[in-house]
């Protein structure tokens, strides 16, 4: 499986250029971005939910501790638990 070194290597840059230029922060030249693109497209590189998630310090998860999931009260509140991390999630870029 490639990973960002294996982009960073054949790009001849840095990881964290790698990082930037494939989340388009614009500090990467357009050259060195398009040399990035192409080496990830040439190795099939695929970002990693896990490790941006490990790099970020953010999982996306909660928990939701309940007594009874059966009853309805608590039933009623996980799915409006649901339906709100779902509106938040399509509300981002």
């Amino acid at each position: 499986m490639t990973n960002i070194s294996d982009v960073a290597r054949v790009a001849g840059v840095s990881v964290a250029t790698v990082s930037r230029a494939l989340r388009g922060i614009n500090t990467v030249q357009e050259s060195t971005r398009q040399r990035v693109l192409e080496a990830a497209a040439e190795l099939d590189y695929v970002v990693s939910p896990t490790a941006a998630s490990l790099a970020s310090g953010r999982t996306r998860v909660i928990g939701i501790i309940t007594p009874f999931l059966a009853r309805w009260f608590f039933a009623n509140a996980i799915s409006a638990i649901e339906r709100r991390c779902a509106s938040m999630d399509s509300t981002r870029s």
